[in-house]
């Protein structure tokens, strides 16, 4: 008992430091993005939102309780929580160096390596670097309409929700066609034409698909 004890009741001292490191490097990669490389500062501000609908959504399916943004975050909170004693049991067992030296060099480099892993994914290649920042977009939308859907427990305002329009409106600049939005209370899809030719879509199951065909219209509300 004693060593999960100690894992999960650390140094409060040393989680401090961990989640300031943590946010220092957050806004100093957020803060030395280019305009060029949008669309991966979007990908990576989709993990937390999806970190944050996916228990909700748990919560509501396999135990019946009503989503919200209390549970959600109660959620999360744990993660972060569990994720900040483990460095902390990792610094314990190596033993490398001072705790202090120890996260401001090991947070800095996962977090840069996760930014080259998605870079070099979304590196340009004629249209690529542009379909990138359009499927960003696109899985940010996912995202966003769980949150409408968290809120008004309906999709049926995701078409008109104002951080969606945005990012239709940008999608809009970087598609050769504009995209389509389809919503009703119990689904949503949204799809897209990329500059491959390809299609985009995204929808109320947590889908993102990207093929040949379209399958997102006003009368079948899913990418299948």
């Amino acid at each position: 008992m004693q060593p999960i004890k100690n894992f999960l009741f650390p140094d409060w001292k040393k989680l401090l430091k961990i989640f300031a490191i943590f946010l220092g490097t957050t806004l100093v990669l957020m803060s030395i993005l280019e305009l060029e490389s949008a669309e991966i500062l979007s990908s990576l501000s989709a993990i937390p939102l999806m970190i944050l609908i996916l228990p909700a959504l748990f919560l509501a399916n396999i135990f019946g309780l009503e989503p919200s943004w209390i549970n959600s975050i109660i959620v999360v909170a744990i993660y972060w929580y569990l994720s900040a004693c483990l460095i902390i049991l990792i610094h314990e067992k190596l033993k490398l160096l001072k705790f202090g030296k120890f996260i401001i060099v090991t947070i800095p480099i996962i977090a840069v390596f996760f930014y080259f892993l998605i870079l070099t994914i979304n590196l340009p290649n004629g249209g690529r670097s542009i379909n990138g920042r359009i499927r960003a977009d696109m899985n940010q939308i996912r995202s966003e309409a769980q949150i409408v859907e968290l809120e008004t427990n309906s999709y049926a305002d995701v078409c008109a929700n104002d951080d969606i329009v945005d990012l239709i409106t940008d999608i809009d600049k970087n598609a050769p066609i504009p995209a389509s939005c389809f919503a009703e209370e119990d689904a949503y899809c949204v799809t897209v034409e990329l500059n491959s030719g390809d299609f985009y879509c995204v929808d109320s199951d947590l889908r993102s698909i990207s093929g040949a065909s379209n399958a997102c219209t006003e009368e079948n509300k899913s990418c299948k």
